[in-house]
């Protein structure tokens, strides 16, 4: 998205630049050429206003849909644990007294020796 404004931006100031230069270079008066000038400015001032009005569009656009995207994922992991914890519990108890288990052979090496 970044490399995409940068190429909008290029453009916009290539072009108003381009206007710029044949303005200032055609023979014309100098009251017609102020006025081009203007004209100029004026649609490039335009034409950034609504490339930063995209800009800020397209980034709000990213940020909710990112943001709902995460909060979908959320809930579904949140959901997929709690329905499964009653299936874990009981695993998560015997894993334990094995683990007591193992701890007291240990304790009994170690006295031992």
């Amino acid at each position: 998205m970044k490399n995409n404004s940068n190429i909008g931006l290029a453009l916009i100031t290539g072009a108003a630049l381009g206007a710029a230069f044949s303005i200032l270079f055609a023979p014309a008066r100098g009251s017609e050429t102020r006025k081009k000038i203007a004209k100029s400015t004026e649609d490039a001032t335009d034409a950034l206003l609504r490339a930063g009005e995209q800009l800020k569009n397209s980034t709000k656009e990213k940020f909710y849909e990112g943001k709902d995207n995460f909060e979908s994922r959320l809930n579904a992991i949140s959901s997929h644990l709690h329905q499964n914890s009653e299936e874990y519990i009981p695993l998560l108890e015997k894993k334990l007294e094995e683990l007591k288990k193992k701890g007291r052979k240990i304790n009994k090496k170690k006295v031992k020796v």
